[in-house]
Formats: structure tokens, C-alpha cells, sequence
């Protein structure tokens, strides 16, 4: 699939750029929700969630179908505990927050991140693959995070 914006053409013929893309539309939108929303209506409160689903689906993006293949029995018994307490967690959780649909989003992340805690664990512990620290990249993130904690908003 090609889009043409005058005189340049962008190709999408990967998956992943395509994901990525809509992810990054998603946080966007996400964003200006955010900002946007009546502050008694719920709707700050769900969109605000919905990043954490938006960054699991980019991070489950780098992991191929057989590194989950590979894991199934954990996947399953993640889907099984989690299709049997999130429910629970639905009905009780509505005594904590006022918006339902806020709840929701909240069960479906943890579903999610459930995955994605499967996913990066089994690489660590059980496969001891380690991500490869670029240096100046994660200076330049540790000096954004400490102006981003030290900021006055």
C-alpha cells in the first residue's frame, strides 16, 4: 500500500510500520482527549488508560509469533487467570472509581500487560537474551527523564 502526498510517496508494505503508525495516531489522539475532556465526565480518565495499551501493542510488536508460540502454556494460564478475575476485579473495581467504562479499559490493560510481562520475563530469565544498551541514547532518556521529574509542569 502506497499513500502520495505530492511529490513524495510513503510506502507501507510492513506490518509493523503500519501498527506503528496507528499507535502513534492513537497516542495523538489520545493526548488532545486528555486535554479536552470535561473533568467530571470520565472520558480524561479512560483515554489517559488507553496509553497503556497503545504502548504494550508497540512493545508485542517486536516479539515474533514463534517466541510466543514457544511460551503458550504460560499465555494460556495467563488467559484462563485473567478471563476468571478480571470480572471480579470489574464488580469490585466499580466501588473504587465512579466511571465504569474507565474500569474497562483498566481490566483490559492488565490483561495486555499481562502478555507483555510474559513476553519480555521469558526473554530475560528463561531464554537470558538482554537488549543491547545503546549509551548515548539511554544518557540522553536518563537526562530527559530526570528534567521531566525535576519540571515545574
Amino acid at each position: 500500500m502506497q499513500l502520495r502526498i505530492g511529490k513524495r510517496t510513503i510506502n507501507f508494505n510492513s506490518w509493523k510500520r503500519m501498527l506503528y503508525v496507528l499507535c502513534f495516531c492513537f497516542v495523538c489522539i489520545i493526548d488532545q482527549r486528555t486535554m479536552t475532556c470535561a473533568p467530571n465526565g470520565g472520558g480524561r480518565e479512560i483515554f489517559r488508560d488507553l496509553t497503556g495499551i497503545v504502548v504494550a501493542a508497540l512493545i508485542l510488536s517486536h516479539y515474533k509469533k514463534e517466541d510466543i508460540v514457544k511460551y503458550k502454556k504460560l499465555y494460556i494460564a495467563w488467559t484462563i487467570l485473567a478471563l476468571a478475575g478480571l470480572p471480579v476485579l470489574f464488580i469490585a473495581g466499580k466501588s473504587w472509581l465512579p466511571f465504569p467504562l474507565d474500569w474497562l479499559v483498566i481490566n483490559i490493560e492488565l490483561f495486555v500487560w499481562g502478555y507483555v510481562l510474559i513476553a519480555v520475563l521469558t526473554r530475560l530469565f528463561i531464554e537470558k537474551r538482554r537488549p543491547k544498551v545503546n549509551g548515548k541514547t539511554m544518557t540522553v532518556w536518563l537526562i530527559m527523564m530526570m528534567l521531566m521529574i525535576f519540571s515545574r509542569i
